[in-house]
């Protein structure tokens, strides 16, 4: 097996890891993907490549194509703020929201 170069771990890691910050947690993109955490934190932190039967599913899951998540193509969208705390802001009015029709 070829030794990993640790600079191509690193430009490989980076854009995921953007990526998946702007999309969700950790959690949320490994149930979808059904790998363990343990395996994105390898990948996003430049200690192991990605699978390449992944890739087309990490891509769909993130919103880009396999070229744009590979650093190949530059990005077409613009990466957006983390939307993480809006979702959850949302979330949370839902709930209250909610809590103001239940019976006394």
């Amino acid at each position: 097996m070829p030794k990993q170069d640790p600079k191509l771990l690193t430009e490989f890691g980076r854009r995921p890891a953007a990526l998946r910050t702007q999309a969700g947690t950790q959690t949320e993109l490994t149930r979808e993907l059904g790998i363990s955490q343990r395996m994105i934190s390898c990948y996003e932190g430049h200690t192991e490549y990605s699978p390449a039967v992944l890739l087309p599913s990490l891509a769909e899951l993130l919103g880009v194509t396999a070229d744009e998540l590979l650093s190949i193509a530059p990005l077409k969208k613009a990466c957006q703020p983390d939307s993480r705390p809006l979702r959850r802001l949302e979330q949370i009015e839902k709930l209250d929201a909610g809590l103001l029709h239940l019976p006394q």
